[in-house]
């Protein structure tokens, strides 16, 4: 070998090395999007995004804009996870996302998850979706308003290489936890209460007792309900709160009724026009006198299930305006029209002797129910009207004690 092919086999070498110790010293410039539930029109702003190295230590970290963007510069090659995590406020969990996860576990491959939705379901944090995770967004989240043990958000983590090529890491996706809708962000929607639909006044007099009905105008059918009503604790006191499912969960404070149901058995509910779908008991502080009133709001995290276990989107909710008044009796009637069968219920300001008579619109009577001697409060007569013929009538519910009250209202009895 002459000693010139030795210096050009020698410089090859050293240029080799060269390039070898430049490729290990490249560093990669790239940027990103964090996305809500990897949606292209729903960038997350805020999220710590990081770097991690295979033994789980953070190489670069940076916080993401409005628009979602983060960018990295010189970082050097290998292999990495990108991440992230954030301190914003979460949210847009409703019945909805408890009742998909629920049909995800009873049908899996019906209703399929993302891998995205798969961590926002798994709220446990187990890394199984389980009915244990249905509860607690049902029962300790929605109605008792307890954290997720999964913490207020989830995100991706998305392993990546570095190598000197142009390819860059995906996108990183994030998602509030049990929200697998995915239909919240922050600042997306307002979160002030809804005025309710306001049916005919309600008057009561201080510390009184009286039932309030939420109702629809329109009949609904309903595999599930997420129910949130605000209301004045200045001015009157919450109770109880009752509904036509047989397995509910009902969260009341000082300011606030949850209650929230979901029919696992997938039997929806029928409700008519007009009928409870809600009925609060309720009693008036004695501060509450003349000239004052109340409203109850209906909070925007209200969420109603349909029969196709579809979110509903519009619906018109009603509910009385509670305002001071002359005591008076309550009084209505459901089914009304009916066969056979109605219930009376009433709700009478002081206690005394009840009686019930119907009438037929030629003013006589055609029927007397004596009640007996009953307390102050809410009340209820079943009505056998069997022997009735189809037609309008009207009912007259009367109580005598200190003093006497009545109220008379109509009902019709169907062919």
């Amino acid at each position: 070998m002459t000693m010139k092919t030795s210096i050009t086999k020698l410089f090859a070498i050293l240029v080799c090395m060269n390039l070898m110790i430049q490729l290990g010293n490249a560093q990669t410039s790239f940027s990103g999007k964090v996305l809500y539930h990897d949606n292209p029109d729903l960038p997350v702003g805020n999220v710590l995004v990081s770097i991690m190295d295979t033994q789980n230590n953070t190489v670069s970290s940076m916080t993401t804009g409005p628009n979602g963007v983060y960018t990295f510069e010189n970082i050097p090659n290998g292999s990495y996870v990108l991440t992230g995590s954030t301190t914003a406020p979460s949210g847009g969990v409703t019945i909805h996302d408890a009742t998909l996860v629920l049909l995800h576990i009873l049908l899996p491959s019906r209703y399929p998850f993302t891998p995205l939705q798969s961590l926002a379901a798994d709220v446990d944090g187990s890394g199984t979706i389980t009915k244990t995770d249905f509860y607690m967004i049902l029962k300790n989240y929605l109605t008792n308003g307890e954290p997720f043990p999964i913490g207020n958000w989830v995100f991706t983590k998305q392993p990546f290489t570095l190598n000197g090529t142009k390819s860059v890491p995906p996108s990183t996706g994030g998602s509030s936890s049990g929200d697998v809708s995915g239909i919240w962000m922050p600042g997306t929607r307002s979160l002030a209460a809804l005025m309710l639909d306001e049916s005919t006044p309600l008057s009561i007099n201080a510390n009184s007792s009286f039932d309030v009905n939420l109702t629809s105008r329109n009949s609904l059918q309903l595999n599930g309900a997420g129910i949130v009503l605000n209301y004045s604790g200045d001015m009157l006191t919450v109770e109880a709160a009752t509904c036509k499912s047989d397995e509910f969960y009902v969260n009341i404070t000082e300011n606030q009724v949850r209650i929230n149901w979901i029919k696992t058995d997938g039997n929806a509910i029928d409700f008519a026009a007009n009928e409870p779908i809600v009925t609060l008991t309720c009693r008036a502080k004695d501060n509450f006198t003349a000239g004052m009133r109340t409203h109850f709001l209906l909070d925007p995290t209200t969420s109603l299930v349909n029969n196709n276990n579809e979110e509903i989107n519009t619906f018109k909710l009603s509910m009385p305006l509670v305002e001071h008044g002359k005591p008076t009796i309550s009084l209505s009637n459901y089914p009304n029209p009916f066969v056979g069968t109605t219930v009376i219920t009433y709700g009478i300001p002081v206690e005394g002797s009840v009686r019930l008579e119907i009438f037929a619109l030629t003013g006589q009577k055609i029927k007397t129910i004596n009640a007996g001697y009953q307390t102050a409060g809410n009340h209820s007569i079943d009505l056998e009207a069997n022997d009735m013929k189809p037609g309008m009538y009207f009912y007259k519910l009367s109580v005598t004690g200190t003093s006497t009250f009545s109220q008379t209202k109509q009902m019709i009895i169907s062919n």
